[in-house]
Order: C-alpha cells, then sequence, then structure tokens
C-alpha cells in the first residue's frame, strides 16, 4: 500500500488554504531519521488507504524524494467540524519490533446471545502489541463461541495470537463478557475508540 506524498515548507495558517484543496498536512519521525519530514498528501487518497491499513498495517509513503515504509501513529479531526486535520506516521524498519494498536475483531456469535438469555458486553476495541511492523495482523479475532453463559469471561491471555505477535496488555484484562439481559449496570464498549476508524468526511 502506497501513498502519494510531497515535501511541505509551509506551517502556520498557510497550511488552511492547502486543506481547502484537499491536501492534508502530516510529519514523519522515527528514531532512525537524523529529521522529522514535513508533508502533504491528498485526503481521498489516505482516507481509503487507512480504512484498509488501520494503525496496524505499514504503508509506503513515496514522492518528492520521500521514501518511508510507515504506521498511521496519530490521527487528528477538528473537534468542531470531525474533518481531518492532520497525521503523523511513525517510520518503521523492517526486522526492527514496533509497538502498535491492534484492533480487535469480535466473530461468531456466543450461545447465550444465540438463545437470547444474555447479551455482549465489550470491553476493548483494541490491544496494545509488539512485532515487526511487516508481520502486524490487522485484526486479532476474537470467538464468542467460548461464551457459553451468563457472566462468562474472555481475558487477554485467551486471545489467539499468532507467535510473532507479543501482546503488551495485562494477561489478567478482560475483554468481553456476557451479562445477563436488562443488566444495566454494565456499559457497552466504554473503552477507546476502535484501531482502524475513519473520520467522518470520508468520500463515497
Amino acid at each position: 500500500m502506497q501513498l502519494q506524498a510531497t515535501l511541505r515548507t509551509i506551517t502556520g495558517k498557510q497550511v488552511n488554504s492547502y486543506r481547502k484543496k484537499g491536501m492534508i498536512p502530516g510529519v514523519i519521525y522515527g528514531k532512525h531519521l537524523s529529521e522529522t519530514i514535513t508533508l502533504f498528501f491528498d485526503k481521498n487518497s489516505f482516507l481509503k488507504l487507512y480504512k484498509e491499513a488501520g494503525k496496524s498495517l505499514p504503508i509506503e509513503i513515496i514522492g518528492d524524494g520521500i521514501h518511508q515504509l510507515v504506521l498511521i501513529h496519530e490521527v487528528d479531526v477538528n473537534s468542531v467540524t470531525t474533518a481531518l486535520a492532520h497525521v503523523d506516521f511513525l517510520a518503521v524498519k523492517k526486522g526492527e519490533a514496533v509497538h502498535a494498536e491492534v484492533q480487535l475483531r469480535f466473530i461468531n456469535e456466543s450461545p447465550v446471545e444465540k438463545n437470547k438469555t444474555g447479551r455482549v458486553n465489550e470491553l476493548l476495541s483494541f490491544v496494545d502489541v509488539v512485532a515487526d511492523p511487516t508481520k502486524l495482523p490487522k485484526y486479532i479475532d476474537v470467538d464468542m463461541t467460548q461464551l457459553a453463559q451468563v457472566h462468562d469471561v474472555l481475558f487477554i491471555k485467551d486471545l489467539q495470537v499468532p507467535a510473532w505477535v507479543k501482546v503488551e496488555n495485562d494477561a489478567n484484562q478482560p475483554v468481553v463478557t456476557i451479562v445477563a439481559l436488562g443488566d444495566e449496570n454494565e456499559g457497552q464498549g466504554t473503552s477507546e475508540s476502535a484501531a482502524g476508524e475513519v473520520p467522518a468526511e470520508e468520500t463515497k
């Protein structure tokens, strides 16, 4: 996956004129870079790529003398309009382990939910992992068929994770549980936003 970019030399209010043209500012930083790279890239191209890659799949930024393997690290949106405002990219190297957020994907149906005797309470949306950037999974699946009765819980230690991926969360941190129907004391989705969430202005 590649994103075309151009070097950026302007800062401050001048950047807004580029945003109006669909060009978004960003930076690339990393421990092996001698200096931060500032750049512009096309908004629509980025949104399409972000939807596919999220924050756990590496992409290549190319163009205007730039050629960097990166992870999408931070996506800033305008707090009022929710328009895409700025993106931070983390430069990575194949073979050098990096920290990343990997989204959890809840698959299959719990027998309890299927029988309508309980409901799913998802407690986490993503986990923190360490791995070679070229071997990071886009998702870690959570098999809901393991939850057979009310109050069953799946923990971090219960996740099926590839051997080359190390999960940094506490092994005993709960990921998902089944609560009784009508139990209003436990909330749904109190965790942070999913790692792959796309800003609201995505083009259709």
